[in-house]
């Protein structure tokens, strides 16, 4: 609904917009999101719940996010903001783990109805546009960690 109302204001009031879709963006001073849960269970030493680990996401390193979205040039399309690589939960906590050296105690549950197993961002449109080399998700973590 809001795309569509951003798209008939530009149309009708001759405005550019561009619409951009973040994918699960993370860093130093991040509130929520996965690598925030899996950081304060590695150093508190708390459990976490997950379910088969194997759910796979794409995730972007906030500094990134800020530089795409300063981006003045005005495209007028919609563009997916994400590395363009889904890392699975397991894969992040083998990450964290290295990084911290701590040990992150999960609790395997069975999955939820309607949980979401893969997401990953095909950000091809956006990188035709612009010339910009993401952060990887191993350095996005030495940066906050």
């Amino acid at each position: 609904m809001s795309e569509r109302m951003i798209k008939e204001h530009s149309k009708v009031y001759g405005i550019k917009y561009s619409i951009f879709w973040l994918f699960n963006v993370y860093g130093k001073n991040s509130k929520r999101g996965i690598i925030k849960v899996l950081l304060n269970v590695a150093y508190r030493g708390n459990l976490v719940k997950i379910f088969s680990g194997k759910q796979k996401s794409d995730l972007v390193y906030v500094d990134d996010a800020i530089k795409i979205r300063l981006y003045n040039e005005r495209l007028e399309r919609i563009f997916n903001v994400g590395i363009g690589r889904a890392y699975s939960i397991n894969t992040l906590i083998n990450f964290i783990e290295g990084l911290t050296n701590k040990n992150i105690k999960t609790i395997k549950e069975n999955s939820i109805k309607g949980d979401i197993l893969y997401t990953c961002v095909d950000n091809s449109k956006l990188l035709s546009k612009v010339n910009f080399k993401f952060t990887s998700l191993k350095k996005g973590l030495k940066l906050i960690i």
